[in-house]
């Protein structure tokens, strides 16, 4: 290969023929195809564009197929490599939530933890859930934390919305209203209903935030366009009592009613209320005991009470102290204050059958107590505490 030749293919531009030679190094070219260095069938031309045209231009289009052929086999071995790559993640992904759904924990981590797989933020939202778990590995809170992080970072709503729940019950983590906030903010953000619905609980408690039932509202609405089951319930009891919003019966029970469809507990233990006192409608206490009823056997606290406040009152066969006394047990037992104080009430007065137990009276007195402290209710006053023993007694 002669000096230009050289020179050339140091300094080719892809795309076009172009090349940064002197001057004197294209006339001394010029002079070798005169004298017939290149061969006799060279053609002879002085040093004019025609000299580029035709000793110049035929050699770059030759680098120029050879270094497009080249491009070409990188990028169908590209995409064949992606493609295999990404049959291979689906495979193992697959596998591993096989074997997850049939309670094969360890098997399932192995296929989670394959380098392709543990990229994926839905296989590090499982990651996150296993090691909070304790589904085929100990329970290990960082490393729980850390995978529902890096999910998170990728915009996975689940995840979010798991680190949410654990910075507003202190699961893992220093309790933090904030931090709840905002990955329930994050949850919400990237389309998952439950997030919104999360955002007005704490409006409405005024925890991590000022308490605004206004916004808490408006929370609500947001997550029941979505028909989100939690957020029709609770903006269903907004209009209700009239809560951050103008009292309305008809939305109300619209709202309960959509609830209802979706098997929301607490949409059937408010939508009894709606019947049986006639709010808006006729009121119809068959149907009222039927949706309060099916509450309860869910294990939704509220209905629980509601049934046995149902058993104890009721002046008809169907009054049952033994059947109210339990109800009420289980409710308290499942969180309900209002349960546990009337469950307090019971062994203080030695009601239901049961006999006086200060010590029991005392135990379910602190618990409510410390319940409406930690979830900054006020407590009931006396006058409503006997209004309430009045009328249950």
């Amino acid at each position: 290969m002669n000096a230009i030749d050289s020179q050339l293919k140091e300094n080719l531009y892809f795309g076009q023929c172009r090349l940064s030679v002197s001057a004197a190094s294209l006339v001394k070219e010029a002079k070798m195809v005169k004298n017939g260095a290149f061969g006799a069938g060279c053609r002879r031309f002085s040093v004019t564009t025609d000299f580029v045209s035709e000793r110049i231009c035929p050699f770059f289009e030759q680098r120029q197929a050879e270094i497009f052929m080249k491009m070409k086999m990188r990028i169908i071995l590209f995409f064949v490599l992606t493609f295999v790559a990404g049959l291979s993640f689906a495979d193992d992904f697959a596998l591993g939530m096989g074997h997850f759904n049939k309670g094969e924990y360890r098997q399932a981590l192995e296929y989670f933890l394959k380098p392709e797989v543990q990229e994926n933020s839905v296989a590090q939202k499982m990651l996150g859930d296993m090691h909070l778990e304790s589904l085929g590995v100990d329970r290990d809170c960082a490393q729980a934390l850390a995978w529902y992080r890096k999910s998170g970072a990728q915009a996975n709503a689940e995840a979010a919305f798991a680190l949410g729940n654990l910075f507003r019950d202190g699961r893992c983590v220093r309790r933090s209203a904030r931090q709840a906030f905002y990955w329930y903010e994050s949850a919400a953000r990237h389309g998952f209903s439950a997030g919104y619905t999360e955002i007005g609980r704490l409006y409405m408690s005024g925890s991590g935030v000022a308490r605004d039932n206004r916004a808490a509202a408006r929370w609500f609405a947001k997550a029941a366009d979505l028909k989100e089951p939690g957020a029709l319930c609770l903006l269903g009891t907004f209009y209700l009592r009239g809560t951050g919003v103008k009292r309305n019966f008809e939305k109300a029970r619209l709202l309960l009613e959509e609830g209802v469809r979706q098997k929301n507990a607490c949409s059937m233990t408010y939508l009894a209320d709606i019947y049986a006192t006639g709010k808006g409608v006729a009121a119809d206490s068959a149907r009222a005991i039927l949706l309060v009823r099916e509450a309860a056997e869910m294990g939704y606290p509220g209905a629980q009470r509601e049934l046995a406040r149902y058993y104890y009152r009721s002046g008809e066969e169907s009054a049952n102290p033994e059947n109210a006394f339990n109800w009420y047990t289980l409710a308290a037992e499942n969180g309900n204050i209002l349960a546990m104080e009337r469950l307090s009430e019971i062994y203080a007065f030695g009601q239901l059958g049961q006999e006086r137990n200060a010590k029991l009276s005392h135990f379910w007195r602190k618990k409510a107590d410390e319940a409406r402290k930690e979830q900054r209710l006020p407590r009931p006053s006396v006058a409503r505490r006997g209004f309430t023993r009045l009328m249950e007694n």
